[in-house]
This record gives C-alpha cells, sequence and structure tokens, in this order.
C-alpha cells in the first residue's frame, strides 16, 4: 500500500474508534490515540520517500496494533453494511418525517397532475434504445401483443408475474398458450380495447394490440409543513381516507387510502359552486390566483368547477356548505371526473399527511413545483 494510502487508511480507523468507542477507553488510551493521530496528520504531508518517514509509519503501526490489538484492520465489508444500513435508516427518516414519495393513481387531477394513461400506438414498436430512454424519462412503457398460436381467446386474467412476484401482470389465454402483458386487466382493455370482442377466431402471428402505458406523476409529499401550519386554499394536499364517512363506497380496494386533491375549503369558509366558479363565503375563489384562474378559463384541459351526478354535497346552485373546525373540503382539478368532498363530505385534520411539493419524475413538462 503506498504511503499516504495506509495513512490515510489509519486516519479513517483511529476516527471511528474515537466515535465509537472513547467512552470505553481510559485517559491514558484517550491520550495515546490522539497523539498517534497527531502523528499521522504530520507524516500526511510527507513524501514517504525517506528512511525517516518510512520508521515513522512503521512506529505508527506498532503503535496502532498495541493499542488495538484485537481489531487493528479495518473490515471493508463490515463497512459497507455499516453505511448500507445508516443510508435505510436516512432514507426512512426523510420518508417518515420529512419528503415521502407518492405516485399520483387516478386522472382527478389532470391536467395539474396525470395518474397511469394508456394511449394506442398504431405503429411498429420503436427499438429498443429508444424504448429504454422513453421508459427511463419519461415512464412510457411499449406493449405489443402477437397471438403465438391461432384459437380463440379462453381468458383474460390479471396476476402476479410468474404466480408470486409482486409485480402485476395480465394473463391471456389463447388454446393453450399463455401470453403475459405487464399491466392490469383494466388497463390492458384500455390500450387494447378490441381484445373486449369475444368469441372470434385468432390468427397465429395476429398483432391483438399495440399500446403505450405511461406511469403516473411521481411526487415528492412534504411531510413536516403541516407540523407547523394548516393547509391553505389552493394548494395541493395529500390525506387518508380513514374515518371519513362514505368515501370508500364502492371502493375496488375497500381499504384504507392515501388521495390527493386540491384545499379549496378550510375551516369556517362557506363554500358553493357556480360553473365554472368555485366561491368561498360568496366570493369566487382565487379569481387572481394562477391555480384556480386556469381551471376556470376552461382551457388547457381544464373544464372549470360543476357538479356531480352523485354528489351528496354541493349539488345544486345555492347550495352551500360551511366548514367546521378542523375540516377541510378537497376537491380535484379534474372536477367533471373527481370523486372528492361532493361525494363524501370533509376532510378531518388529523387524516391531513402533507403537502404536494413537487413532481421528481417522469421528466417531461409537468416535472418541478406543484401548483
Amino acid at each position: 500500500m503506498k504511503f499516504k494510502e495506509e495513512i490515510a487508511e489509519y486516519l479513517h480507523f483511529l476516527r471511528k474508534k474515537w466515535n465509537y468507542t472513547r467512552d470505553l477507553l481510559n485517559p491514558k488510551q484517550l491520550e495515546e490515540l490522539t497523539s498517534i493521530q497527531e502523528e499521522l496528520v504530520s507524516l500526511r504531508i510527507e513524501r514517504g520517500q525517506s528512511e525517516g518517514e518510512l520508521k515513522r509509519l512503521e512506529l505508527v503501526r506498532k503503535r496502532v496494533a498495541k493499542l488495538f490489538p484485537d481489531n487493528m484492520k479495518v473490515n471493508g465489508w463490515v463497512e459497507n453494511v455499516e453505511v448500507f444500513f445508516v443510508a435505510i435508516i436516512l432514507a426512512l427518516a426523510i420518508r417518515t418525517y420529512l419528503y415521502q414519495p407518492f405516485k399520483i393513481p387516478t386522472d382527478s387531477m389532470k391536467p395539474t397532475l396525470w395518474g397511469i394513461a394508456m394511449q394506442s400506438h398504431p405503429e411498429p414498436m420503436p427499438n429498443i434504445a429508444h424504448r429504454i430512454f422513453d421508459l427511463a424519462a419519461y415512464g412510457k412503457s411499449y406493449h405489443e401483443i402477437i397471438a403465438k398460436t391461432s384459437g380463440q381467446i379462453q381468458s383474460i386474467e390479471e396476476g402476479r408475474l410468474f404466480g408470486f412476484i409482486p409485480i402485476t401482470v395480465t394473463n391471456i389465454v389463447i388454446g393453450e398458450l399463455t401470453h403475459t402483458v405487464a399491466c392490469s386487466r383494466m388497463e390492458l382493455f384500455k390500450g387494447a380495447p378490441e381484445l373486449l370482442q369475444g368469441g372470434r377466431m385468432i390468427k397465429e402471428g395476429e398483432v391483438l394490440g399495440r399500446f403505450e402505458r405511461i406511469t403516473g406523476d411521481q411526487i415528492f409529499v412534504n411531510r413536516w409543513s403541516y407540523h407547523f401550519r394548516l393547509p391553505q386554499q389552493g394548494e395541493v394536499f395529500v390525506f387518508t381516507t380513514h374515518n371519513i364517512k362514505n368515501i370508500l363506497d364502492g371502493h375496488a380496494y375497500g381499504s384504507e387510502q392515501y388521495y390527493i386533491k386540491r384545499c379549496v375549503g378550510v375551516p369556517g369558509v362557506t363554500l358553493q359552486i357556480d360553473p365554472p366558479y368555485l366561491l368561498s363565503n360568496g366570493e369566487i375563489l382565487g379569481k387572481d390566483n394562477l391555480v384556480f384562474a386556469r381551471n376556470y378559463a376552461q382551457k388547457d384541459g381544464y373544464s372549470g368547477y360543476v357538479f356531480l351526478p352523485m354528489s351528496r354535497y354541493l349539488t345544486g346552485l345555492g347550495e352551500q356548505s360551511k366548514l367546521p373546525d378542523d375540516q377541510f373540503w378537497a376537491m380535484g382539478d379534474n372536477s367533471p371526473q373527481s370523486s372528492d368532498s361532493r361525494v363524501w363530505g370533509f376532510v378531518p385534520r388529523e387524516n391531513l399527511i402533507g403537502t404536494g411539493s413537487f413532481v421528481y419524475w417522469p421528466f417531461g413538462k409537468r416535472w418541478g413545483i406543484i401548483r
């Protein structure tokens, strides 16, 4: 080992011993450890080519071996394990207390935030380099289903990859052969609706579907801000569904979920809908605020605020809803297709998780700060 590399290794080792075991060492040992570190720092500026310098380093080796006879050598494998576990602990701490990653599952916040999207791809599949780039940059995966045999479709069932790996796939059985597609059954029918046509004969080599699956926006949720303040009208927030009456009625999962919507009502305000506007205490809410103004304008995919056929609250013109203490009102930017507080009512303060802050992937036009 080279002169300066060995010095660096010893300094690293002694710093660890100082941090981890100094409370176990007696004063004399601590004094010796400090003295060795000072000698190494002095040697670090030398070139290591003279006999005197090499002798000084040899003396350091003996002093370290005497001070720590059982574990003088730095164990690289142990260090890697330590770094790995420290990284896990830091990641869990950041996720729990600071910023939690969250995936947009539906289109209720579209076009501000996109859920999983399916679209046809009538042309042949692009080359592998193109596909890898699109997947890495834009979360876009390409799917092509070509019949491996002739016959009728026997079944189309959703399951797990190889039956046990927790990756959702859909298995299409034609004759005795299974065709596996890396998406859910619902996504498959959106991307290749022709598969819904039952009873027709399939020919070997026939293209049953070509489509693209674009992942939902991946965002960071700021978990710490609501410890110091309450949500504000106009910001995107995340909350849990527990103890919200009616929210799980007919829900596909039938259990507690995370929802992401826009907070449009805070305690004490009275809301009503006058399409395309949302009124707060009798006045148009945030008409000079970008996040509301773009929805009122009904352009670029925004449709304004409307009534829903299945609403329980704010069902028509003139109907109002006043928010009690510690209750908030959530609505999706995609107002015509968002199940929100119009359907299931208030969001309790205890359900709040945090505010959506940043789209970190895919790298498209929505990448960046959420507004």
